[in-house]
């Protein structure tokens, strides 16, 4: 009878300091401040641009490029600070002079804009540019 007793308290005593001196082993992520906050909001941004880029060459009205073409699509762009602007190039596929192409949103969830599409050497010399409505 006493060593149950024993046992029962011992059982009450981890269970109630297990529940007192309960540590996260895995707590949330912290919350990104400064340029890091900043570059990933500009990464968010990128992406949706991206998206509008790719929903233009799907409908057939990227400047340059037809529906059918492969290539690897690369954004350079600063910070997310409105009006954002963005600068993609595309590599297509069979074909060593990359395509630029720059985009516009004037504020968040603003749709994108085209606002500039050329192709440049591979030393940056403008080959080609079309013009943008």
């Amino acid at each position: 009878m006493k060593n149950t007793i024993i046992l029962v308290v011992l059982v009450i005593v981890a269970l109630v300091t297990g529940w007192w001196c309960y540590v996260e082993l895995f707590p949330p992520a912290p919350q990104r401040t400064g340029a890091a906050a900043a570059r990933s909001q500009a990464d968010a941004e990128a992406r949706t641009g991206a998206q509008y880029l790719v929903g233009l060459l799907k409908a057939g009205q990227l400047p340059g490029i037809v529906p059918t073409d492969h290539g690897r699509l690369f954004a350079h762009g600063g910070r997310a600070a409105y009006p954002y602007t963005v600068t993609f190039q595309l590599d297509k596929q069979g074909d060593p002079a990359p395509y630029h192409y720059t985009i516009r949103q004037a504020k968040k969830g603003a749709p994108w804009q085209l606002m500039r599409a050329w192709q440049a050497d591979t030393n940056g010399a403008v080959l080609h540019e079309w013009p943008v409505q």
